[in-house]
């Protein structure tokens, strides 16, 4: 029987613009799959700058397609095609989707948007994620208002999130030979999003947080939640996961001994006793969790706002404010930075290291304050 030979070619395929996208095709028998190299040609060329940009892109394709055969004749090349793969992704929010399956929590989230955002832009099969496309997708994030209030644009922070999660997509894509090339590495360091400067660390004073206390908020669960996060820390997806089992007593003293959503390390903090007066007692409506009524995420960023604003405070209140304020005063209260970062639940104590810095600042500021003589 006649062993079928691979063929391999440069292909191209017309975009708008008169431009020409090189394509490598690797044929074995009727079977044929097709990967977008990242490279474009001007169909025309007129000036030097573009014959000699086809030329190098050429040249580029060959020698991609040069290393793809010495794989062949070394037996390392593996044949993948994504289309008559059971459950492979045919296009790249398919991808991302699969990615987000593959995680839990947070970083599931973090698939599930950017899939959403790739299909506001325009989703696309895994041939067309080029250097190009992600360029466009880049441009779209820094211009594209957001579809729902406050209709702004997107902040650095949320950028980089998507980017993240698209090289982690695409870069698995590459490992597993649904693409030939990984696009993202002919992105220019300046084209890359950047992370953006680490903002002052929101936080209440004790005066503050006595002033919340003493305010009426239109839901009460919602205030007692706060508060008890003022005393321990917790961040609100795990005010949110809090079960009553994971509150236990030892010598006459009740710890939270949970698993954090976030990371995954498990944190131990004793609950004072102002912590135990804002704990909700067991009933009949939270049989599993002590905060299980606490309204949606969306309501609740607008009962934080308005309830901030009744109390007269100039800060924007959010939920993370009231683990910052625990962080904070724990530093200022002579609480060690390891102590501290074990009760913060953080992972490297270079994390809990910002809150040392707020404290020193408000010294400093506090000495400035000093009358001369």
């Amino acid at each position: 029987m006649k062993q079928e030979k691979y063929n391999v070619h440069i292909r191209e395929r017309k975009y708008n613009g008169g431009r020409l996208a090189l394509l490598l095709e690797v044929r074995k028998g009727a079977r044929r799959i097709r990967r977008n190299l990242g490279l474009t040609i001007i169909e025309e060329p007129k000036t030097k700058a573009e014959r000699d940009n086809n030329r190098a892109a050429r040249m580029k394709a060959e020698s991609t397609a040069a290393k793809v055969f010495l794989q062949i004749e070394r037996g390392e090349f593996q044949w993948s095609d994504p289309k008559a793969e059971n459950g492979a992704p045919s296009s790249l929010c398919d991808l991302v989707r699969m990615c987000a399956a593959k995680h839990k929590k947070s970083r599931a989230e973090n698939y599930k948007a950017l899939a959403k955002a790739l299909e506001a832009f325009g989703d696309t099969d895994l041939e067309g994620v080029d250097v190009g496309y992600i360029r466009g997708f880049l441009s779209y994030l820094r211009t594209e208002p957001r579809k729902r209030a406050p209709f702004s644009l997107l902040s650095e922070g949320a950028i980089l999130t998507h980017w993240k999660a698209l090289r982690a997509a695409v870069r698995l894509a590459y490992k597993r030979g649904y693409i030939f090339l990984d696009p993202f590495d002919r992105l220019e360091q300046d084209e890359r999003p950047k992370a953006p400067k680490r903002e002052s660390v929101k936080y209440l004073t004790i005066d503050e947080v006595k002033r919340l206390a003493e305010t009426p908020c239109k839901s009460p669960l919602l205030k007692a939640a706060f508060l008890f996060s003022c005393c321990c820390g917790l961040r609100i997806s795990d005010i949110y996961g809090l079960r009553w089992e994971e509150i236990k007593e030892k010598g006459g003293r009740l710890f939270i001994e949970k698993k954090q959503e976030k990371t995954g390390a498990v944190v131990v903090i004793p609950l004072s006793e102002t912590a135990r007066k804002y704990l909700p007692r067991r009933g009949l409506l939270n049989k599993a969790r002590p905060f299980e009524c606490l309204p949606s995420y969306s309501s609740v960023t607008r009962y934080m706002r308005n309830w901030g604003a009744a109390a007269g405070l100039e800060k924007r209140l959010t939920f993370h404010v009231s683990r910052h304020t625990f962080g904070t005063q724990l530093v200022s209260n002579g609480v060690e930075l390891l102590t501290a970062s074990k009760l913060m639940g953080h992972t490297n104590v270079s994390t809990t290291q910002i809150y040392a810095e707020v404290v020193t600042a408000a010294r400093v500021a506090a000495v400035d304050k000093l009358p001369t003589f």
